[in-house]
């Protein structure tokens, strides 16, 4: 049975974006000043929650490190891919859940 290209993506769980896609979509994200305005509130409201965090010690504290420091991690790595897939010919995007083995976003960049 032949699957095209969606159909496959829709099976893996992932998304394909084009050249254009990804270079529409850093265009999109450039020229918007709110999208500077809401990444600058996620990291302050991030320091925050890490700063109050802290004021408990142990465990608590680790864990919104944890958390705030994996967030951050998955951030860089979804916008370097559609960097580079706009740079290059697209990318496939897809986030696996198993924790210890690939997890997060993972991608293939198109040459």
């Amino acid at each position: 049975m032949e699957l095209e290209h969606e159909e496959m993506m829709y099976l893996d769980g992932g998304e394909y974006l084009s050249k254009s896609q990804c270079a529409n979509m850093l265009t999109s994200v450039g020229m918007n000043p709110y999208s500077y305005i809401a990444g600058a509130v996620g990291v302050l409201a991030a320091a925050k929650l890490v700063a109050f965090a802290a004021n408990f010690g142990g465990p608590v504290a680790w864990i919104a490190k944890f958390v705030v420091g994996v967030a951050g991690a998955q951030a860089y790595a979804f916008g370097w891919a559609v960097a580079n897939g706009a740079i290059k010919n697209g990318v496939d995007i897809t986030w696996n859940w198993m924790p210890g083995r690939d997890f997060g976003v993972n991608y293939t960049i198109y040459n």
